[in-house]
């Protein structure tokens, strides 16, 4: 990293507070904060991970499901826990994997199989006792423990079974993502036919004789199977989501649009899956095998934009794009109603200010009376506004930065100066900054305490200016992706950048540019920081 002219002085852990950053280690973006210096990283606002691969005990009161908690440089997965209901979320192994946790119970509910790097395991529900007990593949479906107490698992494109009391393995056939019948004599399983080039559903005995195809579409992929535990239903998944068909392959029928990896729930006629997402599978609700009665279990949240009060007490923040608050002494997020991105606070902590398509709007703290600037942008020129950020009381003037994105994707840097009392536009106000950046453009605009500076994102670099945009003066170099803010004392800045495919880092180096530090704050991207004043 190439750091700008400036002092010498090394960058230190100040009086100020914690570090909000938003850390995505559990495989969906949390509310995290850390000191200064690196150390107490806590999670500030909780929230759920994303999950997969349900599993139901056989009383019915536990899921097991995986959990992604990294994807760069290589995806790794935990094992966690879940009560029926979507309660009590918590992890079930410390242990990684390079390969998702798809798990199966033993039928007495004293034991869970799971696929591990390229193996297939075994540990005591107690999470005690955990031992490989044969090589195996995933290959996108849970092993499957059967009535009689053999396991049946996927390797080299066959299906096995293994009986964990001995060892013994036995191949079965070509195939894979087997499941037992509950009487444990027959296999449902995915194979590609003799003429064909996409997988369809069948079933064979547990010896690997009798095999018929119960699914017949040339074009299109089922894959996924899992018998229901009184063996009237098979579910599958398919393009559209998750079908249920009777076990001879009549009555099929669409169960859950955008669903898969399908579940049942033990000695129940409900089926659990997990949902699709933008960026992966996360969501894991519960239908019946009608598709009717559906029950969100676990549903994260979206957090992104934690943003402290100028008095250090609460914490803005953006769930699902609405704003919550967060108070440090405790309690829950508490929702405001009020709908936008990118929250900051008035310099007397009374009001908030979010973006809003092409506006911005702003509102009581507790998110009521919602009101619109009503800025005068072009929509033929620009396509919405993001990141405000209010002037400090210090300042010169009452004022809001943002960033204004043009309909090529570059963005600018404007300033709105307000009427002190009504919190209204001031007549030809709004003013557009000389950034200087014509790559990408400039972004996260942070008013330095005293008021007198704005630091920004500059293309792949780090700058400041003064608050009408002169005297631009750079201070890091290489910096893409950056997000930033000042240090309360403003002897610091705090920012985020994420080169390339690696994974988002928080940095800390004095206000003028000098001395970066990197801030330790464990697995996966770190960004959107903002430093707490002391209350």
């Amino acid at each position: 990293m190439t750091i700008g002219s400036g002092s010498a002085s090394g960058a230190f852990p100040g009086s100020d507070g914690k570090i909000a950053f938003v850390n995505d280690r559990n495989g969906t973006p949390s509310i995290f904060t850390v000191n200064p210096d690196g150390t107490k990283i806590e999670r500030l606002v909780p929230n759920e991970p994303q999950g997969g691969f349900t599993s139901s005990s056989p009383d019915g009161k536990t899921m097991l499901f995986s959990v992604r908690v990294s994807t760069k440089p290589a995806s790794s997965y935990e094992l966690w826990t879940m009560r029926a209901n979507g309660t009590h979320v918590r992890r079930f192994l410390s242990q990684t994997s390079n390969r998702p946790y798809a798990s199966a119970w033993s039928p007495d509910g004293h034991k869970i199989a799971f696929y591990r790097h390229k193996g297939l395991w075994v540990v005591n529900a107690d999470r005690t006792g955990a031992r490989q007990i044969a090589d195996a593949d995933f290959s996108g479906g849970a092993p499957s423990w059967s009535k009689r107490g053999l396991i049946a698992f996927d390797r080299g494109a066959s299906i096995w079974v293994v009986n964990p009391k001995n060892g013994k393995q036995r191949l079965v056939g070509p195939g894979s993502q087997p499941t037992w019948s509950p009487d444990g004599r027959r296999l449902a399983y995915v194979a590609v036919p003799k003429r064909g080039n996409n997988t369809d559903i069948f079933v064979m005995r547990a010896s690997g004789s009798g095999r018929k195809r119960l699914t017949a579409t040339a074009s299109l992929n089922e894959t996924q199977p899992a018998w229901s535990p009184g063996g009237r239903w098979i579910a599958y998944t398919e393009k559209k989501g998750v079908y249920a068909m009777r076990s001879d392959g009549k009555k099929v029928r669409l169960v859950a649009t955008r669903g898969l990896q399908p579940s049942w729930e033990r000695g129940k006629s409900g089926l659990v899956y997990t949902r699709r997402t933008y960026r992966w599978s996360g969501f894991v609700l519960r239908t019946d095998v009608n598709g009717k009665h559906k029950r969100w279990l676990l549903r994260p949240r979206l957090d992104a934009s934690p943003t402290w009060s100028p008095d250090g007490t609460r914490l803005a923040f953006t769930r699902d794009g609405v704003v919550f608050l967060e108070y440090v002494d405790g309690g829950a997020p508490r929702s405001t109603g009020l709908r936008g991105s990118d929250p900051a606070w008035s310099p007397d902590g009374e009001h908030l200010v979010v973006a809003s398509g092409l506006d911005l709007m702003i509102a009581n703290a507790d998110g009521s009376e919602p009101t619109s600037l009503g800025l005068t942008l072009d929509p033929a020129t620009f396509t919405h506004v993001s990141e405000p950020d209010w002037s400090p009381k210090k300042a010169s003037s009452n004022s809001i930065a943002f960033v204004a994105t043009n309909v090529s994707g570059i963005r600018n840097i404007f300033v709105v100066k307000l009427n002190e009392k009504t919190l209204t536009v001031k007549s030809s106000s709004l003013e557009q900054l000389s950034s200087g950046c014509d790559t990408i453009g400039a972004s996260s605009p942070s008013w330095s305490p005293n008021g007198s500076r704005i630091a920004f994102a500059c293309d792949q670099s780090i700058a400041s200016t003064d608050g009408n945009g002169s005297n631009l003066i750079p201070l890091v170099d290489e910096a893409e992706n950056a997000t930033l803010a000042w240090a309360p004392d403003g002897s610091q800045i705090v920012f985020s950048e994420q080169s390339g495919d690696q994974p988002a880092r928080l940095l800390v180096m004095n206000s003028d540019g000098t001395v970066p530090s990197e801030l330790d704050t464990g697995a996966r991207s770190s960004d959107q920081p903002d430093w707490q004043p002391l209350p």
